[in-house]
């Protein structure tokens, strides 16, 4: 016998009686609102507070959900969600930053030396489990997993090959299939002849232990030491490009980088030393993830808190790496054209002096290194903003650099450095004298990077026939003098240091250096080509084609030279041939530069100062407008920024900031 309710039961395909209204007060079966129109049915995981209490269907949106809107009622949202099982919104957040001190907690005791795991240990007794309670929200450093999973996913976003050959880079090399270790060899003894004296890494007799330790040890590699060994070693191949083959390069480099978190597991120094090597060689290919790579080293100093955990005996060690990522990261956003990611205490403790146990001019050459790259970035933040160029920025930061070059010792002056027979040469080996050279050449480029947006904004007032700038005319001459002699001692430097020698083809410190060079020379030969001036003309675009010679060389191997190159080669080939054509100057009346600008009648109100100097009334070439205007948007554009933005477009999390490596 049936059950008593399945007599009154309707039969699954009966059709749905049409009589009523829904709880909506729309009627039952109207196809907008029938479940068999086909449309999914939407699942919302907070109601409003009316429809909870009706009990009634509510879609969830905002301001108003559909049935208070039909109804006319008011429609609230709690913050409190009342599901079963469900935690508010408080107990969620609290949890969350529990899990998090834990998370905190565990990895200093996994990576930290066994002296800070045991004081650790000693607060977590004592109820002193709040870590980082007495740091700002801000600087809070945030777990190494976190920064190493960063690093990672730039890696993976680093689409752009760097290499311009169809190279496999599918190889790693293990533990029981290691490195070739002559080629190895080769990459780390280039690394100390080119490399060492301008970026600290590691000492010679530490890699001569670990290479006894891999090569000649009868205990299995750790991946950490593998790592280390591949890091370096891809560092150093880039010198020594002729004998250590592409393929070998890009797997030495992979395998740092797959094999790097061990590394900071192991020790955080390790892992500081190995994110500096991978951030060099992302420098030479020109990869985007070695923004990352120093980020990611300078937020492991800052978990470790070097400041404050490092002892005196070891700071010489701490200290020369933290210096070089400071460095890096300064030269990087100077180079590029973004915001630094360093506070001003960071800053002063980059700054302060290393004392070794035995002083070595590696040091010296390395701190002044460090020096300049600072100058540069504070120069970039203080000129390549939004507002408009100031001369007395411009004479604060000149002051700056003057004050760098007279502090340095007598050796390290530029005429001892040229002249090996002067009274103050202590007899530098080569690689000392190169990077001495090196910083010079930083130093006359920190001089172009605070002077070209001046010499730009004075071109356009003088074309313009109207001065609007704040300083005088004479000191903005005197201004384009200096940067104009700038370039020329960058480019004989360039010269000096051999350029032409594959040693260099991938240093973006020479790439970026003579594309500088060149603009500020095309400029000023451009200039004098427009304004009919004769003199000197050929010198500057000999100079300028030096530096061509610079970018031509290092194409063969780099995709950012052949850019630059391709910028500077037309412009330069076009003022070759305005200079040598024989144009007549036709003298013209003054009422052809009153109908040019009305503005230069200087009537009784008008303002002395911003009426055009007789020097700016001079004719104008037509046939050189063009590459006047070409040569000051070469000028006006040192980062590769499109539209010539300014540093205040990007913020110093921006990791895809448009510039010339991509």
């Amino acid at each position: 016998m049936p059950p008593p309710h399945a007599a009154i039961s309707p039969r699954p395909d009966a059709p749905k009686q049409l009589t009523g209204l829904d709880v909506d007060g729309s009627p039952v079966g109207d196809p907008s609102t029938e479940s068999l129109s086909g449309d999914p049915r939407k699942y919302v995981s907070h109601a409003c507070e009316a429809c909870r209490f009706r009990r009634s269907k509510c879609d969830g949106k905002l301001p108003l959900c559909s049935t208070c809107k039909k109804r006319r009622t008011a429609c609230t949202y709690s913050d409190v969600d009342r599901r079963r099982g469900k935690l508010k919104k408080h107990e969620t957040d609290a949890l969350v930053q529990q899990v998090q001190s834990l998370q905190s907690i565990i990895s200093a005791l996994q990576i930290a030396s066994d002296d800070d795991a045991l004081e650790l240990l000693r607060k977590i007794r004592r109820n002193e489990c709040d870590l980082l309670d007495n740091l700002p929200p801000s600087d809070r450093p945030s777990p190494v997993s976190d920064v190493l999973a960063d690093y990672r996913r730039s890696q993976e976003r680093d689409t752009k090959p760097a290499l311009e050959s169809n190279v496999s880079t599918s190889r790693i090399y293990t533990p029981d299939d290691l490195p070739p270790e002559g080629l190895v060899r080769l990459g780390l003894a280039a690394y100390f002849d080119c490399c060492f004296t301008l970026f600290y890494l590691f000492h010679e007799q530490d890699i001569s232990i670990i290479l006894e330790r891999v090569y000649r040890s009868t205990d299995p590699v750790d991946t950490a030491t593998l790592c280390e060994v591949c890091a370096l070693a891809a560092v150093g191949s880039h010198y020594d490009a002729e004998n250590v083959p592409v393929p070998v390069m890009e797997a030495l480099y992979r395998t740092a980088s797959v094999y790097m978190n061990d590394c900071v597991e192991a020790h955080y120094l390790r892992g500081m030393r190995t994110l500096l090597c991978l951030s060099i060689y992302s420098f030479m290919t020109k990869r985007r993830s070695a923004r990352l790579s120093i980020a990611s080293g300078l937020q492991i100093a800052r978990w470790a808190r070097l400041h404050q955990q490092v002892t005196s005996h070891d700071w010489h060690l701490w200290g020369r790496v933290y210096r070089t990522l400071v460095f890096m990261e300064c030269w990087l956003s100077a180079s590029l054209g973004y915001q630094w990611d360093l506070n001003e205490e960071e800053l002063k403790i980059a700054q302060l002096e290393i004392v070794e146990p035995v002083p070595t001019l590696e040091n010296a050459i390395q701190g002044q290194m460090s020096a300049v790259g600072i100058l540069m970035a504070n120069i970039l933040q203080d000129v390549y903003r939004s507002s408009s160029v100031v001369f007395s920025i411009m004479r604060k930061h000149s002051n700056h650099l003057d004050e760098w070059r007279r502090s340095l010792p007598a050796p390290m002056q530029l005429p001892s450095i040229l002249d090996p027979s002067s009274p103050d040469d202590c007899g530098f080996e080569d690689k000392h004298r190169r990077s001495l050279v090196l910083v010079h050449i930083m130093g006359f480029g920190a001089q172009i990077l605070l002077q070209r947006r001046l010499l730009v904004a004075a071109a356009e007032c003088r074309m313009n026939k109207r001065w609007s700038l704040d300083g005088s005319r004479e000191e903005a001459a005197s201004i384009q003098r200096e940067c104009v002699a700038a370039a020329n001692s960058c480019v004989q430097l360039l010269d000096v240091l051999g350029y032409a020698t594959s040693m260099f083809r991938r240093c973006w410190l020479c790439i970026g250096h003579a594309f500088s060079a060149c603009s500020v020379l095309l400029f000023d030969a451009a200039q004098s080509v427009l304004y009919g001036v004769r003199d000197g003309v050929e010198e500057t675009l000999a100079q300028s084609q030096k530096c061509i010679n610079v970018l031509q060389s290092c194409s063969v191997a780099d995709h950012v030279a052949r850019s630059m190159m391709d910028i500077v080669l037309p412009l330069h080939q076009e003022l070759l041939t305005l200079a040598s054509a024989n144009f007549s100057h036709i003298r013209q009346s003054g009422i052809y530069h009153l109908l040019q600008n009305p503005h230069s009648a200087g009537g009784p109100d008008s303002d002395p100062r911003t009426q055009p100097d007789p020097r700016d009334v001079l004719p104008v070439r037509s046939a050189a407008i063009p590459a006047m205007q070409k040569a000051i948007e070469v000028l006006g554009n040192p980062f590769g920024h499109p539209r010539r933005l300014n540093i205040d477009t990007f913020s110093p999390a921006d990791q895809d900031i448009p510039s010339w490596w991509n």
